[in-house]
């Protein structure tokens, strides 16, 4: 029962003190009296999707649920199936194995680099006495090597100590086999039956409030930090060690990029594979033929080297896309976008028409962020040809705008300033992260002098000026982790303060230490400002005693 002083409390204060409360905990609260039974109050704002049959059980419930229901706002497509051919560090193997040569395999085996170790030799159908394939051992191998790389010398926070909790709390191997096995088979089942699709049509009809669809190949995250705990997810096996899948063509840091061929129409780069994009492809579908309110469409590879094949803007290929836009009436558009290989000597595959004629048509847009992953491939330095990004944006036609996101494009400092010279009043928020500029047309710093000595937005109203953010790469990139920089610009721009990125010309894309913050869009407990190791230790974030173990 209760306590009497809880039970007394006014409504208003008890649920101050439960907005606190994750909904785990409301959940298990819930659970011990009838009192909070009825007090304590479930807040689903968002629903989770995927090829898998538990997902999609919880998925109806909220939707058939009259009051849960009435809360969803967001609806998450997870597009990393376990199935894809490609996309994860690891592949389908049920496909017909004819060797590498297969071209099936052609290119994708170097991408993945999962294999590269010249100490390392395997064969396919060889399996231990356990049954495992060497793949799947190898693979999770890689995945607690890959989790004390990222870990590093962090100090153990109650999250790292979790996440080590389940490292040395490991499924036996076969254990973790079998139940991966089990996945694979439930989300083929669900697949051929379509169901996930049925489900997202119903959740259309049913949320009425509704207005974001987000499509990802990042809920998985990284092996025990998932960046989306979907019901599939929380119900793993604790220990549970698996292939963690992307989905898409994915690179790991420091590989080359996959290659997104030419769009075919129906989304396939292969014959024999299934649709490497199926959730843009079912999303944009149903969103075109269904009623429904969704103002919001976000494809995002959450800083993973991969993306939307840029292709689907191709001429003959942005029919669909372009109805959609206006039929949405979009408010708010988020695109990561795959640019095509074998051309890295220009941007001649970026589609840059086509998609400015597409966005034409979004007139009613209010948010717009645009990231490529050209410039994530370390051959990139080969790159000569700068986009002209008065091509690709027509701001002229969207005068409510209030955020502006450009990531990962090769340009010039005086087309980036001609792009935020054209931006309506309206514009509150820019996003200029990991920008190249093309080679003696600019730089960070000197375009942040630019903005202040030739924008208009230092006169504007305190509450009117835009504020800009820029990102840059980590010396030794991680995906996920980058320099933010935020505060520094705005003193920069409107207090009179020093320039984040100085003033000598070798260094004007390069942030000194002591300047940004070091954030992981993978976890949101991973921040701190942009320093040293030895300055890190005393502040407490990294322990390099020498006892410590790697």
């Amino acid at each position: 029962m209760a306590s009497s002083i809880l039970v007394r409390l006014p409504a208003e204060l008890l649920e101050s003190v439960l907005i606190y409360l994750p909904n785990r905990d409301i959940k298990n609260l819930r659970l011990t009296c009838s009192f909070f039974r009825g007090a304590a109050h479930l807040r689903l704002t968002r629903v989770f999707l995927s090829p898998n049959p538990l997902n999609i059980s919880v998925f109806r419930a909220i939707a058939d649920h009259e009051t849960l229901r009435g809360g969803v706002t967001e609806i998450i497509w997870d597009d990393a199936w376990f199935g894809s051919p490609i996309g994860s560090y690891v592949f389908d193997w049920s496909y017909p194995f004819d060797g590498f040569d297969d071209p099936f395999y052609e290119g994708l085996w170097h991408y993945e680099g999962l294999y590269e170790d010249s100490d390392y030799e395997f064969d396919y159908d060889q399996r231990p006495y356990t049954g495992v394939p060497h793949w799947f051992s190898y693979t999770c191998k890689k995945n607690i090597e890959e989790f004390w790389r990222r870990k590093g010398t962090d100090v153990d926070t109650q999250e790292y100590a979790a996440r080590t909790q389940q490292v040395e709390s490991q499924l036996p191997l076969e254990d973790s086999w079998s139940y991966y096995q089990a996945l694979v088979e439930q989300e083929t089942n669900v697949i051929a039956t379509r169901a996930d699709i049925h489900a997202l049509r119903h959740g259309l009809q049913r949320f009425q409030s509704l207005k974001r669809i987000t499509i990802t190949a990042a809920a998985h995250g990284w092996l025990y930090n998932p960046l989306y705990e979907t019901p599939m997810i929380r119900a793993f096996p604790k220990g549970f060690n698996y292939p963690v899948p992307r989905g898409w063509p994915c690179a790991q840091d420091g590989h080359p990029r996959p290659r997104a061929r030419v769009w075919d129409g129906n989304g396939n780069n292969h014959n024999d594979l299934e649709n490497q994009w199926r959730g843009f492809d079912v999303v944009t579908e149903e969103l075109h033929w269904q009623e429904h309110q969704v103002s919001e469409l976000l494809v995002d590879a959450h800083l993973l080297n991969t993306g939307l094949n840029c292709r689907v803007f191709d001429e003959g290929n942005t029919g669909d896309v372009e109805s959609i836009l206006m039929r949405l009436n979009l408010k708010r558009i988020d695109l990561d976008l795959l640019i095509v290989g074998g051309e890295v000597e220009s941007w001649s595959s970026f589609p840059q028409h086509s998609i400015s004629f597409t966005l034409d048509a979004a007139t009613a847009l209010e948010h717009v962020s645009f990231r490529t992953s050209v410039l994530s491939d370390y051959r990139s330095e080969s790159i000569t040809q700068p986009v002209r990004l008065r091509s690709i944006f027509p701001t002229d036609e969207w005068p409510k705008l209030k955020h502006l996101g450009l990531s990962g494009f090769l340009v010039k400092q005086a087309d980036v300033l001609s792009l935020l010279a054209s931006l309506p009043q309206t514009i509150r928020s820019v996003e200029l992260s990991f920008l190249r500029f093309s080679n003696g047309a600019g730089s960070y710093g000197g375009l942040l002098v630019d903005i202040r000595d030739t924008l208009d937005w230092r006169d504007r109203a305190e509450y009117a000026r835009p504020k800009v953010t820029i990102g840059v790469h980590l010396p030794h990139r991680s995906a996920g982790r980058a320099i933010w920089v935020d505060q520094e610009v705005y003193d920069f721009l409107y207090r009179d303060g020093e320039n984040p990125f100085g003033f000598n010309g070798d260094s004007l894309n390069q942030v000194p230490q002591a300047k940004g913050i070091v954030r992981d869009s993978f976890d949101p407990t991973y921040e701190r400002p942009w320093v040293g190791l030895d300055t890190y230790e005393r502040m407490g974030y990294h322990d390099m005693g020498p006892n410590r173990v790697f």
